[in-house]
């Protein structure tokens, strides 16, 4: 019988784990075996103090054959509740890609390439058509279809609750295993305790050992006397009887001897006794960590699909999306990917993978494998790297990211150059750079053309940094942030607000030249494709220009997203203390909200008075699981200074958050600070 750990989409390296650790639980069986025949197959002396020694070690393997039969018990428990459970996965995973392929089925038989598309009808087109069509044999058709789909959802919605079921499952089956792992452990540090006993009291040396065992035995033991008794388990075990001739050296000798014997037999016996329970819990521990892990990715991918069909869904009810029936017969072969590689041979899955190819070609005459791995990804889907490059196996693309910061370290007077490019090797799927200042340090309070570019190049990630000939630059960190192109998750731009930028007083009444005057600039921005729900927004400096001018002693800027709705949002960005010619940069990313593998936030500070800086502690809601996130971004988004100094530097990241510090340092002194942060898994 397959272990549970492999039953669902196995890798190389959890096969080889699962199948090591059931050889540990052999081993551990068999010398469980040996010791029982030591322990077991000695009967009891007819003299009961002879048998001392014994029956002190035999109680030891009586409790450790007690647990390890409750442990037995509970694996064999624990496989029948879970294949259970499999099998109603199984079924799960059947049902739902008989429901995608019938989808699809109704999805070729429309007329149209755009699934959305009501041309044929004349109710999407300005300009009246003149086309004989049966509208309701269209509509009706179109009813199937939106039928089929939501089917489709109800079934990847059973097969997500059934994977989180099983999840659930093997966690209640853990924590009844590590009842019977403590008890297994603190049997271990009894036999321990025992075996150091009888190393410290007669040792390893011959020599020694001998020396002791004769003063033992020499020593009178009598009852009713001070120091009649034995003082720990060896003088008991090797004590000399009054009624044995105490005289009698041949006696005394051979009683020793026996004695010795006897406990090294014991001895060797209980050390493969710990030697089992050792090899016993580490081979649990490892079934355990790969059945856990194989049942989290399994909830994954039941997660994505159920996803995927959500998204479909919506692109359906939304005539505003270009949905293809291209896009709808990838997917497909994606799904069967997936089915097979999740329950490996299949009757349904082996006929899918046979019959839909050849259905879509008769049906649409399209190429599966040309025009499909060609069309644009609409729907949400990632699966692992296939590993095979089969005609009609779908080609999938997993998420990547790089992340890097730059430091220009401090020399405490600005540097010459003008000028730093930073060059990275980067994989050739990551076009998709956004670099952002983390840290800011000018010599003087209006900096001038401060600039942090990132440049697209087929071999490098280069991040540029350029500096005007109003200020010198004493230090900085730019960080760059890299996103494969299909990486759905997020969505990323700019916009540049220059000196010519339309600068609205937003409080009627103040003049323009006042010096306190506030000037709110603001665009609108669109998304590529619109979210599934309003999505979080985070924006990041990555330009800075202001005027040197006497006048001002300070640089106030921010900037922040406003009316954010799934399609887009209004950017704002403000300065005030009476500047007017300011020019910046400002980089967004956004993300849907509900992303499970995405944290992102903000940090704010305002004061009447000048403060040097802020500290803090941000928490992860909810935290990340198990480790903490591989990507942390983290960069400026506003501030108000006395002097060109910003920035934010985080530390003791954990899986539920990190501290941070924010703000200025040295003779710098802020009233306002804005701060983005984003945490990837």
């Amino acid at each position: 019988m397959v272990h549970p750990a492999l039953a669902f989409a196995p890798t190389l390296q959890r096969a080889l784990a699962v199948t090591q650790a059931e050889q540990q639980l052999t081993s551990a069986k068999a010398l469980r075996a040996e010791v029982g025949q030591i322990f077991e197959g000695t009967a009891a002396s007819t003299h009961p103090e002879a048998d001392e020694l014994r029956n002190d070690f035999v109680g030891l393997h009586t409790r450790a054959k007690n647990i390890e039969a409750s442990h037995e018990e509970i694996i064999a428990r624990r496989d029948t509740s879970i294949c259970a459970v499999h099998k109603l996965i199984t079924d799960s995973f059947e049902f739902s890609l008989n429901k995608t392929v019938r989808m699809m089925m109704h999805v070729l038989a429309w007329p149209e390439e755009n699934l959305n598309s009501m041309r044929r009808l004349g109710i999407d087109t300005d300009s009246a058509i003149d086309i004989d069509v049966d509208v309701e044999s269209d509509l009706n058709l179109r009813q199937r279809i939106l039928r089929s789909v939501s089917r489709a959802r109800g079934a990847y919605m059973e097969l997500s609750d059934r994977s989180k079921l099983l999840r659930m499952t093997i966690d209640t089956w853990n924590r009844r295993h590590n009842a019977i792992a403590d008890q297994i452990a603190c049997l271990q540090l009894e036999v321990a305790s025992v075996l150091a006993e009888v190393d410290s009291h007669l040792g390893s040396d011959i020599t020694a050992r001998n020396n002791n065992l004769l003063e033992i035995a020499q020593t009178n033991f009598s009852p009713g006397q001070d120091g009649g008794q034995p003082r720990n388990k060896v003088e008991s075990w090797f004590k000399t009887s009054t009624n044995v001739a105490a005289h009698n050296a041949i006696a005394i000798s051979t009683r020793i001897t026996t004695r010795m014997a006897q406990l090294d037999q014991l001895i060797s016996a209980l050390k493969k006794t710990d030697e089992a329970l050792s090899l016993r819990l580490a081979a649990s521990a490892t079934l355990n960590e790969e059945e856990t892990a194989a049942v989290d990715a399994g909830k994954m991918k039941a997660s994505l699909l159920l996803q995927s069909t959500q998204d479909i869904e919506k692109a359906m009810t939304e005539f505003s999306v270009e949905c293809n029936v291209e896009d709808i017969v990838r997917h497909v072969f994606a799904v069967i990917a997936c089915s097979a590689e999740f329950v490996g041979s299949n009757t349904i899955v082996e006929r899918a993978q046979q019959e839909v190819p050849k259905y879509v070609t008769s049906r649409r005459g399209l190429q599966p494998i040309g025009t499909l791995r060609a069309s644009k990804k609409l729907f949400q889907f990632q699966l692992d790297p296939p590993s095979s490059s089969s005609d009609h196996q779908f080609l999938s693309k997993p998420h990547y990211v790089t992340f890097v910061t730059y430091v220009l370290p401090s020399k405490e007077e600005p540097y010459e150059e003008k000028r730093w490019i930073f060059q990275t090797a980067r994989p050739a799927y990551i076009p998709r750079p956004l670099s952002f200042f983390k840290k800011i340090d000018t010599d003087r309070c209006g900096p001038s053309d401060v600039m942090a570019l990132c440049t697209d190049d087929d071999t490098a990630l280069l991040s540029l940094v350029k500096l005007g000939t109003g200020a010198g630059i004493i230090s900085f960190d730019i960080s760059t942030l890299g996103l494969s192109a299909w990486d759905q998750r997020f969505q990323m731009g700019e916009s540049y607000f220059g000196e010519t930028s339309l600068w609205e007083n937003k409080l009627c009444g103040w003049l323009d030249d006042w010096p306190g005057g506030e000037r709110i600039s603001t665009r609108e921005v669109n998304f590529g494709r619109a979210f599934r729900s309003p999505p979080s927004v985070r924006l990041f400096m990555s330009y800075l220009s202001a005027e040197q001018d006497s006048r001002y002693n300070s640089l106030s800027t921010s900037s922040w997203a406003e009316n954010v709705t799934t399609c887009g949002f209004t950017l704002c960005t403000k300065v005030w203390n009476g500047r007017e010619k300011v020019a910046l940069t400002v980089r967004w990313i956004a993300h849907d909200s509900q992303e499970a593998t995405v944290r992102s936030g903000e940090i704010q500070h305002d004061s009447e008075d000048w403060v040097e800086n802020i500290k803090g502690r941000i928490q992860f809601q909810p935290p990340f699981p198990g480790r903490a996130p591989s990507v942390l971004a983290i960069g400026i988004t506003g501030f108000e200074c006395d002097f060109g100094q910003n920035q934010i530097q985080e530390h003791n990241v954990s899986s539920d958050g990190f501290d941070f510090v924010a703000g200025c340092w040295s003779h710098s002194r802020m009233k306002h600070g804005r701060w983005s942060w984003v945490a990837i898994e």
